[in-house]
């Protein structure tokens, strides 16, 4: 998406920036910083505009109710829309980390039946079901038969937990901080549901080196699933195989080897 389509966009909420500035990176969205003081979120796919719409709907019931900044929408067009810039930056190492634990809890504080009401999506067990199946179909013919095997062997959680909102794509760049590192906010709420608040702390650990549980080994390991799908749609065959190659690793640092 260019600078031309992103303004005719815009010019239907009423909006016409002097500066347009693209910001790289992101599989779902086209992002645009818009005269150093907004944000716009083009999606990518009808799926990721799906995910919008529930986001759209999430995001004004969420900020009543937190007290770290997430994106507001203020202009919204069809399932794409503009909110008021988080000043900040990604989380670092020697960031505050007590702070960033504090806001994943009251993110995961907020009525996990409400959240279920306004996203309507399927049980965490559901998604995770479905998504073996897609695994099973596009991933698994990519592997040797030994790794196939071990994969197939490990997809199976029986956790329990206490059902929360995650935001359940919190990368560090998603997870803001001010010049200090104090936590200030959290962005890219479109793959929110509700599920395993463990899920929320991975990258953290991750990013950081600290230990994992049981419940966040599998989530991290999982992830290499769902890189491994992406490349393979996007036909992004030279990233297959050091894809695998960290699935490997992960799987290895599961089970202690």
């Amino acid at each position: 998406m260019d600078a031309a389509a992103v303004r005719a966009r815009l010019a239907t909420v009423g909006l016409r920036p002097d500066r347009i500035d693209q910001i790289e990176g992101g599989w779902a969205s086209w992002t645009f910083e818009l005269d150093e003081s907004l944000i716009v979120r083009f999606p990518r796919n009808t799926s990721v505009q799906e995910a919008m719409h529930r986001e759209l709907r999430l995001l004004p019931a969420l900020a009543a109710r937190v007290s770290f900044a997430v994106p507001v929408p203020l202009h919204v067009g069809d399932g794409w829309f503009v909110y008021e810039k988080i000043r900040g930056r990604p989380f670092r190492r020697g960031d505050d980390l007590d702070g960033a634990r504090a806001m994943i809890d009251e993110l995961h504080a907020f009525p996990a039946e409400e959240a279920a009401r306004i996203l309507q999506r399927p049980t965490w067990r559901e998604a995770l079901a479905r998504q073996w199946e897609r695994f099973e179909e596009v991933v698994l013919p990519l592997l040797d038969g030994d790794l196939a095997d071990e994969v197939r062997e490990a997809f199976a959680p029986s956790f329990d937990f206490e059902p929360a909102l995650v935001h359940d794509d919190l990368g560090l760049e998603h997870l803001l901080v001010d010049d200090s590192g104090a936590p200030v906010g959290i962005i890219d709420f479109e793959d929110a549901t509700v599920g395993d608040p463990e899920v929320d702390f991975v990258p953290l650990h991750a990013e950081l080196g600290l230990p994992m549980s049981p419940r966040m080994a599998f989530y991290r390991w999982k992830g290499s699933l769902h890189a491994l799908e992406y490349y393979r749609e996007q036909g992004m065959l030279g990233e297959i195989g050091p894809a695998i190659a960290e699935l490997r690793r992960r799987l290895d640092a599961r089970s202690g080897r």
